[in-house]
């Protein structure tokens, strides 16, 4: 029996203009975390409000509730530029699981390279968060010169870039 040949990237992303990005939850809410991991109780969250290049840039402070001194991060998740959000596992459960041990986490959306959306779109929207992090650092409780800036897979590349 043959097997059928893999989809193309290009069907891949024009499926997921059609259809929107599916989440990535897989019982990675809050609630179910906090419930598998108690501790993570202990996290105070916030959504600041910040303004990017082309439209508000969805973001989420996680804040611990005894902070390590000197040290925050400023967190982009991964998902191939066309899926993720701040509710998916490599977003939610990273902010939340660092802020537990006392690093305060920002973690940034970023517009999807779908519909004609390209770069530096999405780069500017981490450059709009990161440039709000410097900003409000004291709002992570450390000084600019303290923020790091990392992240996962595409948001790695995006972070990288902004950097």
């Amino acid at each position: 029996m043959v097997q059928p040949a893999p989809p193309s990237w290009a069907d891949i992303v024009r499926d997921t203009e059609r259809r929107g990005p599916e989440p990535v939850r897989d019982g990675h809410d809050t609630a179910a975390l906090v419930a598998a991991f108690p501790e993570l109780g202990a996290v105070t969250t916030r959504t600041p409000a910040i303004d990017g290049a082309g439209s508000p840039v969805p973001a989420r402070l996680y804040l611990p509730e005894r902070p390590v001194p000197d040290v925050a991060l400023v967190w982009v998740h991964g998902g191939a530029y066309i899926w993720g959000d701040l509710d998916g596992p490599e977003s939610n459960w990273v902010g939340l699981a660092l802020a537990a041990r006392g690093i305060p986490v920002l973690c940034l959306d970023y517009r999807k390279a779908l519909n004609g959306l390209h770069h530096p779109a999405l780069s500017d929207d981490v450059l709009a968060g990161l440039t709000w992090a410097t900003a409000h650092a004291d709002s992570l409780g450390v000084t600019a010169d303290r923020l790091h800036l990392g992240g996962a897979s595409a948001g790695a590349n995006l972070a990288c870039g902004v950097a």
